[in-house]
């Protein structure tokens, strides 16, 4: 079984501006999902996905394989789902691999812990019949789902 970890990680960004690369008590948005993939006891491989030199350049700094992004995946109102196609199309062609498992570890989470990894992988190959996982915070009861879209 092999289980791979995809970052998404676009160099542009509407509302902040190289919103992967800012710092949170000296570490990026991208550095914290990195460190804690790598921390995973369960991950096997972990591939950056972005259309950023940087971005690309940090992630091999960090020892992590990555892949550039086409410009057409990397637009505003590109969908997740094609940059991680991109990448398991580039991984079966060019690599002959097909994990087990994709973990899509989005750098805008930024206080997910390994030990939240494992746990969400453990249940998702425990339980058969599923085919995805997807992660969530409680939030307080006042809040309706109108006031989190704001």
């Amino acid at each position: 079984m092999s289980i791979l970890a995809i970052i998404p990680a676009r160099g542009g960004s509407k509302e902040i501006k190289r919103k992967n690369l800012k710092k949170i008590n000296n570490k990026t948005l991208l550095e914290r999902t990195i460190d804690e993939a790598k921390k995973s006891k369960i991950i096997d491989k972990i591939y950056v996905s972005s259309d950023s030199n940087e971005i690309l350049k940090l992630a091999k700094r960090k020892k992590i394989f990555s892949i550039k992004r086409p410009k057409n995946l990397s637009k505003d109102n590109s969908k997740t789902l094609e940059a991680i196609k991109h990448l398991l199309d580039h991984l079966e062609l060019k690599k002959n691999y097909i994990p087990s498992y994709v973990i899509i570890l989005q750098p805008t989470s930024p206080f997910r812990k390994s030990y939240h990894i494992d746990l969400a992988l453990k249940k998702i190959i425990k339980d058969k019949n599923a085919d995805s996982l997807v992660s969530c915070v409680e939030v307080p009861h006042n809040f309706t789902p109108e006031l989190l879209m704001v």
